[in-house]
C-alpha cells in the first residue's frame, strides 16, 4: 500500500480485502457471542444456566458424531487440486451422502429411546430436549461440511453469515422469555439459524453437488475421518470431560457457575481462531512436504509466536478485567479462581498451535490420539479420585484440566520438533510450551492466585509481558501487513 495513497483509498482497499472483512465479521460475531453469554447468564441465573449449559454440553458431544467426515473432507480438499472441480465435487458429494447416512442412524436411535421408556439425564430433565437437539446436530453436520468447502476455496462470506446468524438470532429471544421457556427459545433460534445458513451455503458452493455414490470415496472418508476424529475427540473431550465431571458430582447451580466461567474463558481467545481458521488449509498443504525450507521454518516459528503471544496477552488482560464483569453478575462471584484456571488453560492450548497441524499433515494423527487418550484418562482418574477421597471443589477440577492440557501439549511439541528435525530434550520442548519471555508474567499471575491481590499482580503481568516481548513486535507488524496487503497469500493455489 503506497505511503502517499489517500486515506480514503486506503480504507476502500482494506474494506475490499477478504481477510480484513472476514476477521471483522468474525470479531463482530464474537462480540455478539460474548454479549449473549452475559445476558443469558443474567436472565437464567445459576440454576437454569446449569440446565442450558448441560444441553449445550450434549450438543458439543454430538458434534463429534459424524465420524470425522467433515475433518477428512477438509484435509482431502486442501491437499487436492482445487482446479479439478469435478473430482472435488465428487469428494464433497459423497461426504454429504455419508452424512445423510449418519443422520439416519441417529434419527432411528432417537426414535427408539422413548419406545424403550428410557429417561435421559433426569437430573437436568433432558429427554424433552432430545428432538430439537437432534435437529440442530444434523443440520450442523451439513453446515460444517459446506463450511469446510468454502474454507478451502477461501470463500469467507457464507462462513461469516453462518457464524454471525447463529449468535444474532439468539440475542432477541433473551429479552422475551425467562427460565425454562428461554432454554426452549434458544434451541428454536439455533434450529432457524442452521436452516437458513444451510440454504445460504448451497448458493455459495464453488461447484455443484452431484449426489452419485462412490463407495471408494465414502470408505476413504470414513477411514481417514475416524482417525482424525479420534484426534479431535481426545483433544476437545478433555474440556468436555471436566464439564461432565462437574455436571455429575455437583448440583445444577454449580454447573451454572462453571458454565459461566468456561464461556467467558473460551470467549477470551475465540477471536484468535480466525487466524487458525484462515491459515489451516494452507498450513496443511505446505506442511505435508517431507522437507521444509529454511524460509518455511522461519514462517512456522513466526506464526507460532504471533498466535501464542496474542493468546497470552488477551488472556492476561481477561484476568485483569474479570472482576469488572463480576461486579455486574454478583451471583457468579465465586467463579474467580475457576475462571483463572480455565483462562490459563487457553494459554497452554496455544502452545500446540502449528505442531498439531504439522502432525496431521504428515498423517501421524495416531500419535495425537494415543497421547490425547492418556491425558483424558489422567484427567478423569485424578478428578474422580480427588473428588471421592478429598472432596475437592469444582475449582480444583479446572486446575487438574490445566495440568492435563500441559501434559498433552508437551508430547505434541515433542513429536513436532522431531518431524522438523529440531533439537529435542526437556528444556527445548519446555521452552516451546512456556517461552522464557512469558515466565515473568506467569510469576505475577501465580502471585495473584496465592495472595488474592488480583488487580495489582494481573496488571504487573500485562506490563511484564509487554516489556519482555517488545523486541518481537516487528514480526507481528510484518505479518499483519502482509495479510492486509496481499490477502491471496492465504490461498492454497496462488492467484
Amino acid at each position: 500500500m503506497p505511503l502517499n495513497e489517500p486515506l480514503t483509498a486506503r480504507m476502500l482497499r482494506l474494506l475490499n480485502n477478504k481477510v480484513v472483512l472476514f476477521v471483522l465479521s468474525r470479531y463482530f460475531s464474537y462480540v455478539i457471542q460474548f454479549v449473549n453469554s452475559l445476558v443469558v447468564a443474567y436472565v437464567l441465573g445459576p440454576y437454569y444456566l446449569g440446565i442450558w449449559g448441560f444441553v449445550l454440553l450434549v450438543i458439543q458431544y454430538l458434534n463429534f458424531g459424524n465420524f470425522g467426515i467433515d475433518i477428512a473432507l477438509n484435509v482431502n480438499l486442501s491437499t487436492g487440486d482445487l482446479a479439478d472441480r469435478k473430482k472435488q465435487s465428487a469428494i464433497a458429494s459423497n461426504a454429504v451422502l455419508a452424512t445423510l447416512f449418519t443422520c439416519l442412524i441417529y434419527v432411528l436411535a432417537a426414535a427408539a429411546i422413548p419406545l424403550a421408556g428410557v429417561e435421559l439425564f433426569p437430573k437436568y430433565g433432558f429427554t424433552p430436549f432430545l428432538v430439537p437437539v437432534l435437529i440442530i446436530t444434523c443440520l450442523n453436520y451439513f453446515n460444517v461440511l459446506f463450511l469446510n468447502i468454502c474454507r478451502t476455496y477461501s470463500l469467507f462470506a457464507p462462513i461469516s453469515i453462518f457464524q454471525t446468524l447463529l449468535q444474532a438470532i439468539q440475542l432477541p429471544v433473551m429479552f422475551i422469555f425467562r427460565d425454562i421457556e428461554l432454554v426452549w427459545a434458544l434451541l428454536a433460534a439455533m434450529v432457524i439459524a442452521h436452516g437458513v445458513s444451510g440454504i445460504i451455503y448451497l448458493r455459495y458452493l464453488p461447484f455443484k453437488l452431484q449426489l452419485a455414490l462412490d463407495k471408494t470415496i465414502v470408505k476413504q472418508l470414513f477411514g481417514r475421518g475416524i482417525r482424525l476424529l479420534s484426534y479431535a475427540v481426545t483433544f476437545y473431550i478433555l474440556l468436555l470431560s471436566t464439564r461432565s465431571m462437574v455436571g455429575y458430582f455437583y448440583p445444577v447451580e454449580v454447573m451454572g457457575l462453571f458454565t459461566f466461567a468456561a464461556n467467558i474463558a473460551a470467549a477470551l481467545i475465540v477471536g484468535l481462531s480466525s487466524l487458525e481458521f484462515v491459515l489451516f488449509p494452507k498450513m496443511i498443504n505446505r506442511l505435508s512436504a517431507d522437507e521444509l525450507s529454511e524460509s518455511m521454518l522461519g514462517t512456522f516459528r513466526d506464526v507460532r509466536f504471533i498466535y501464542m503471544a496474542s493468546a497470552f496477552l488477551v488472556v492476561t488482560c481477561g484476568l485483569l478485567f474479570y472482576p469488572v464483569i463480576l461486579y455486574f453478575f454478583k451471583d457468579y462471584a465465586a467463579t474467580t479462581r475457576v475462571f483463572a484456571f480455565l483462562a490459563l488453560s487457553q494459554i497452554i492450548l496455544s502452545s500446540g498451535f502449528g505442531y498439531s497441524t504439522l502432525i496431521i499433515s504428515r498423517q501421524k494423527e495416531i500419535y495425537l490420539i494415543i497421547h490425547g487418550l492418556v491425558a483424558l484418562v489422567i484427567n478423569l482418574a485424578f478428578s474422580v479420585f480427588c473428588r471421592l477421597v478429598f472432596g475437592i471443589g469444582y475449582e480444583t477440577m479446572a486446575l487438574l484440566l490445566l495440568l492435563a492440557f500441559a501434559w498433552y501439549d508437551y508430547h505434541v511439541i515433542k513429536l513436532g520438533r522431531q518431524l522438523l528435525r529440531l533439537p529435542g530434550g526437556f528444556m527445548n520442548i519446555a521452552r516451546d510450551l512456556v517461552p522464557l519471555r512469558s515466565i515473568p508474567a506467569l510469576v505475577m499471575i501465580a502471585l495473584a492466585l496465592v495472595t488474592g491481590m488480583n488487580t495489582l499482580f494481573y496488571a504487573l503481568a500485562v506490563l511484564a509481558f509487554v516489556i519482555f516481548n517488545a523486541k518481537n513486535y516487528k514480526v507481528v507488524k510484518q505479518y499483519v501487513q502482509t495479510l492486509f496487503h496481499r490477502p491471496t497469500v492465504i490461498n492454497i493455489q496462488q492467484e
